[in-house]
């Protein structure tokens, strides 16, 4: 660009100087061979100062055209800059609000199901599973002592598909009813929605029931201690 900017000054120098040679020789306008000699154009008015004049005007018209050259040069880069801080800022906006997006994502988890296992009615149950929008596997496994130990496993995309799958074949083959068992071992799986405020149950005797057989699987694949307490 500092080149392209010499040249335009130099070609406007030149351009102002050849319109001032077309005006050399004597104020009269006559055409004197003695230009350059002292007494030239004695008798003519003297000699013609516009070459020198358009030599000037070129000089100055060249200079600024150099400066206004520089000054377009820096206008475009600050608009250029501003340009480019302005897509910056908006990507960096943009990964915010997509790392917001995720975050919520993220923290979003509902309760959508819960599989309890019981000895007897009116008893704390002996186990307690909980499933959770985002694959989150939480498990409470009643000891000896009284109290429930917590187990959990993160469930990806494939085996939480395969596990909502498997409970809504199980929810559909057996019909809905409130928990009514009076004794011995039964299950009772809750089904939850509008984040877990509105449920519904159903009570199986046993987990080994042929519509379970399929979910107590991939629950002690996913929970491997699950194997001994379903």
């Amino acid at each position: 660009m500092f080149k392209f900017k010499i040249a335009i000054s130099i070609a406007v120098f030149i351009f102002f100087t050849l319109i001032g040679s077309l005006f050399s020789g004597c104020n009269d306008g006559w055409a004197s061979p003695s230009i350059g000699h002292s007494g030239a154009c004695s008798h003519h008015g003297g000699v013609s100062g516009m070459p020198g004049l358009s030599m000037f005007i070129g000089f100055v018209a060249g200079v600024f055209a150099f400066l206004k050259l520089s000054s377009i040069n820096r206008m475009r880069h600050r608009e250029k800059s501003s340009i480019d801080t302005v897509v910056r800022n908006v990507e960096r906006l943009d990964n915010h609000e997509a790392k917001n997006t995720a975050s919520n994502l993220q923290k979003k988890k509902e309760l959508i199901y819960s599989i309890e296992k019981y000895a007897r009615k009116n008893q704390e149950p002996q186990l307690k599973i909980f499933f959770y929008s985002d694959g989150l596997l939480l498990c409470e496994v009643l000891n000896r002592s009284g109290r429930y130990e917590l187990f959990t496993k993160k469930l990806n995309v494939l085996k939480l598909h395969d596990l909502q799958v498997v409970l809504k074949d199980t929810l559909t083959q057996n019909s809905y009813k409130p928990c009514t068992s009076d004794s011995g071992n039964y299950i009772k799986i809750t089904v939850f929605s509008d984040n877990a405020h509105l449920h519904s149950e159903i009570i199986l005797k046993n987990i080994n029931e042929p519509s379970m057989l399929k979910l107590k699987n991939i629950l002690i694949n996913a929970l491997p201690v699950l194997a001994a307490k379903l």
